[in-house]
């Protein structure tokens, strides 16, 4: 019995902190997209916003750490079984990323406008803007954003529908969903392309056997392609 209701306390904690997350960030980004019109304007206050929402999800997802005595790798960063694996993952992300960029991505963009990229055309021909840029994105969007959206939420889905075969891949869907939806300062375009993307990256993180470096290391080279495309433009 004990047990029982350990089990239901921890699951309402758990779903408490989701909702605590995605709150925040939900409250956090109407002001983000409000103030945010150049990524590199270190001292607007659109930055220091978009700084502190990923400060604040993080001491969230830390704090839930804490109360449910997880270690790292329940988050995503233990240490790989083997060598090959985690290349064979890259190497499988970086194709898929490639397929869908060449024949899916294009046919999403014809549904509306290009999504909304406006707070990074200061990067055009701006060297210094651009390496301040690739900085912050690798520690916010390569490292933040996985550790949150795929090692604490996909997990954290999984987890509250039962850890069992279904639920895993019910959760790589419905995280890959509020992925999307919070890059909906993109637009409608935005949302599909990042969600899609997002699920990518969910099939991968379970092949992986829920290990995020093979994703982080992905994650930061699309941005970085991105970024420096913008800056030759």
């Amino acid at each position: 019995m004990k047990t029982t209701l350990k089990t239901k306390d921890n699951k309402q904690v758990l779903s408490l902190t989701i909702l605590l997350l995605l709150t925040v960030n939900y409250i956090m980004s109407i002001f983000i997209n409000q103030h945010m019109t150049d990524i590199t304007a270190y001292d607007s206050l659109g930055f220091w916003l978009m700084v502190s929402n990923f400060t604040l999800m993080t001491l969230i997802v830390l704090g839930y750490k804490k109360h449910a005595h997880l270690k790292w790798i329940d988050l995503g960063l233990g240490k790989p079984k083997n060598w090959w694996q985690p290349i064979l993952i890259f190497i499988g992300l970086y194709i898929a990323f490639q397929l869908f960029a060449r024949y899916v991505s294009p046919e999403i963009v014809k549904l509306g406008e290009r999504p909304n990229i406006s707070h990074l055309m200061s990067l055009k021909g701006n060297l210094p803007g651009l390496v301040f840029a690739l900085v912050i994105v690798w520690i916010t969007a390569a490292f933040l954003e996985e550790l949150i959206f795929r090692g604490f939420l996909l997990n954290a889905i999984d987890k509250l529908m039962g850890s069992t075969k279904w639920s895993m891949w019910a959760s790589v869907v419905i995280s890959s969903i509020i992925f999307g939806l919070i890059h909906a300062y993109q637009g409608i375009t935005g949302i599909l392309i990042t969600g899609s993307i997002g699920f990518i990256f969910g099939v991968a993180f379970i092949m992986n056997g829920r290990r995020l470096w093979p994703l982080m290391l992905m994650h930061g080279i699309i941005d970085t392609i991105s970024f420096i495309s913008i800056y030759q433009m």
